[in-house]
């Protein structure tokens, strides 16, 4: 007896958080697909290179603005930039 082609692929079980099974079905219903080919499709469009890039610059950006904005707070806090003259 052959078997079918989704036998001969690699499984993978996967432990969801509460909540996110009903959201995966809610959202292959919504798309015509099943809950693998959609769960598939979103780990097809994670892997691309573009969205990964994307991901590693957003959060690059994220990094340097909060590292920025943590400076400019530590700077503004401990130093004093703009003296006070004798007219202020």
């Amino acid at each position: 007896m052959s078997k079918f082609p989704s036998q001969e692929m690699d499984r993978f079980n996967v432990r969801l958080p509460n909540g996110m099974r009903d959201a995966v079905a809610e959202k292959a219903k919504k798309s015509g697909r099943s809950m693998n080919s959609e769960i598939i499709a979103a780990l097809e469009f994670w892997l691309s290179s573009d969205m990964h890039d994307s991901l590693q610059q957003k959060e690059t950006d994220r990094v340097i603005r909060i590292a920025t904005k943590a400076f400019a707070e530590e700077i503004s806090r401990n130093y004093d930039l703009f003296p006070k003259g004798k007219g202020n």
